[in-house]
């Protein structure tokens, strides 16, 4: 059976229950599947463009899909969105979706910067210092924080690993949105980078620094010894859903 998306309690195929169905080759099966799972493409689009230059490569698609547990024929679904073209754009996905970013850009920009004025120029949550919030995701959640001024943010590898389970479900769903090179190991620039897609906000160098142990690099067994065969797993029950007719 197809694999769980724990934050959203199913796989992204059109019928989680269908089985060995067909497999989506369809625009509107994507779409729908990303409406489904994060209710607007303008909540999509920025899991799917991590690195935030406004397209997509068929390879960084293949990989967005991986991440958000999407499984279809990717290359039919991927010619059909971008007409036969090398990348896909915002605009192939919807008309509206490349206007519709740039209020949720600016709306998190204000959000921001209404945080920075409520926490102060000393608050927790500002750029300057290592591993401080820098997102709208990790403002946001300070703020949401009664005692905010008071409460001294994350910094172990325990409470990184339970926002992790809360999030993903399990541990090995939560490797691939952090590992997106997929090179199997995170440098802290890397780490940093990947707290900010998942909205984990932290004191960074610390809780890398847990984690590690001083070795310099994040690997799956230094969260979790299990990790690298659960991956394992998961990485060929993927492989013979691509290969089922």
């Amino acid at each position: 059976s197809p694999p769980t998306s724990p934050q959203h309690g199913r796989a992204l195929t059109p019928d989680a229950s269908a089985g060995r169905s067909s497999i989506p080759s369809s625009v509107k099966s994507f779409k729908s599947a990303l409406l489904k799972k994060f209710a607007k493409l303008e909540y999509a689009w920025p899991e799917l463009d991590t690195n935030e230059d406004g397209s997509l490569q068929f390879h960084e698609f293949v990989a967005a899909c991986r991440r958000i547990q999407f499984v279809g024929n990717l290359m039919t679904i991927f010619e059909d969105l971008t007409r036969g073209g090398d990348v896909l754009k915002p605009e192939f996905l919807d008309p509206c979706l490349p206007e519709k970013l740039a209020r949720l850009k600016e709306a998190k920009q204000r959000a921001m910067l209404s945080a920075k004025a409520a926490l102060g120029p000393g608050g927790p949550a500002f750029a300057g210092g290592r591993g401080q919030a820098q997102t709208f995701g990790e403002l946001h959640n300070i703020l949401s924080r009664p005692d905010a001024r008071a409460t001294r943010p994350p910094a172990d590898a325990k409470t990184f690993k339970a926002a992790l389970l809360k999030k993903f479900g399990k541990l090995q769903y939560a490797w691939e949105p952090l590992d997106t090179n997929e090179d199997g190991v995170l440098q802290f620039h890397e780490f940093v980078a990947a707290c900010r897609r998942i909205q984990f906000g932290g004191n960074l160098r610390k809780v890398f620094e847990d984690l590690t142990q001083g070795q310099g690099g994040l690997t799956p067994e230094a969260l979790d010894r299990a990790l690298p065969a659960a991956l394992a797993r998961e990485r060929a029950a993927r492989d013979e859903r691509s290969l089922s007719p």
